[in-house]
């Protein structure tokens, strides 16, 4: 396993970086190429026995909502389209990618990724928005360089986590301290080794830019998607991270601010979030936390900022028994 001392530096020369199954590549490649087929993405999809299992599964599932069982990938692929076969086939690929031994870490980085990608699709949806399946995508890989802290450097990572929990900071300001990069930049590195679309690397560039000022010049259907998909990345800290007072502010802000969510109601979008979580779980056979509410969310919120300014008159107490004795 690597060391947090080199980390930065792997990552940055792109070395051994985890790698997408050759299948997974074939169908991103297929479903982006206008002139194919749904017929020749079926049947690439059916030479991987494994795959194609595991998307008819999710088919079948209450996650894709189809009301009525599908017996055959040539019978999935026209119902759901090139871009939805895309995105179920990275998902499984993210969530079969990594060490089965760390398992339980990788699954709760994956139920925030799963969060992020459900509460933008949902966002899109109320909002009447088109490009649904590209918006779920970007959410959905907003949390990639995490995996690959937890791949490269596990031990590392349950320090940043447990640090920033208690010293009531965001993790990215610990990851840099700690890994000497955050989770956004190796999320960028990685999405260039995929391949993946300029889009995807903006939203995971911009996710925590909360003025939303850019430094380059975007498009308006990509800056849509950023847009989107920061609600999305909210959304799961609200749910999974630290400081859930702040992230809650700022997506009440941000709801008011972006054009497509002005007439929408934050708080009946978030209450809404945990049912749409747990569907998308039962899809991928992850447990969900069934008491998971955002009722009790906002109890968590006010009870970290109880902690949190305890922990400040403390530090202030401590600062001023200090400065006394030194002026003695």
């Amino acid at each position: 396993m690597t060391t947090n001392r080199n980390i930065k530096r792997l990552l940055e020369d792109a070395v051994d970086l985890p790698a997408l199954p050759e299948i997974t590549q074939q169908v991103l490649m297929l479903s982006g190429d206008p002139d194919a087929s749904l017929l020749s993405l079926s049947i690439l999809i059916e030479k991987d026995a494994a795959l194609s299992a595991r998307i008819l599964k999710l088919v079948n599932s209450p996650f894709a909502g189809l009301g009525r069982e599908i017996a055959n990938i040539k019978e999935a692929v026209p119902l759901l389209g090139a871009s939805e076969i895309r995105n179920l086939t990275l998902m499984i690929s993210l969530f079969n990618l990594f060490p089965a031994e760390l398992a339980p870490l990788y699954e709760q980085v994956f139920k925030q990724s799963l969060c992020s990608a459900a509460a933008a699709d949902f966002i899109a949806e109320q909002a009447g928005l088109r490009n649904r399946d590209d918006i779920f995508l970007a959410g959905l890989l907003l949390y990639v360089g995490k995996f690959i802290f937890i791949h490269y450097a596990a031990d590392a990572y349950l320090e940043v986590l447990t640090e920033a929990e208690v010293r009531g900071i965001n993790i990215e300001i610990v990851e840099k301290q700690i890994l000497g990069m955050t989770n956004l930049e190796a999320g960028e590195l990685l999405c260039g080794k995929w391949n993946l679309p300029d889009t995807i690397k903006s939203c995971i560039r911009y996710r925590d830019n909360a003025e939303r000022n850019f430094s380059e010049e975007i498009p308006q259907q990509r800056r849509l998607i950023m847009d989107v998909s920061y609600l999305g990345g909210l959304t799961s800290k609200i749910f999974f991270d630290w400081n859930k007072a702040l992230h809650i502010a700022h997506f009440k802000s941000a709801c008011k601010k972006f054009a497509f969510t002005s007439e929408l109601d934050a708080y009946e979008l978030l209450t809404s979030i945990p049912q749409r979580l747990k569907t998308a779980g039962d899809g991928f056979f992850v447990s969900i936390d069934q008491n998971l509410s955002y009722d009790n969310i906002l109890e968590q919120a006010d009870a970290e900022l109880d902690f949190l300014n305890k922990k400040h008159s403390t530090t202030y107490l401590e600062l001023q028994n200090f400065l006394s004795k030194q002026s003695q």
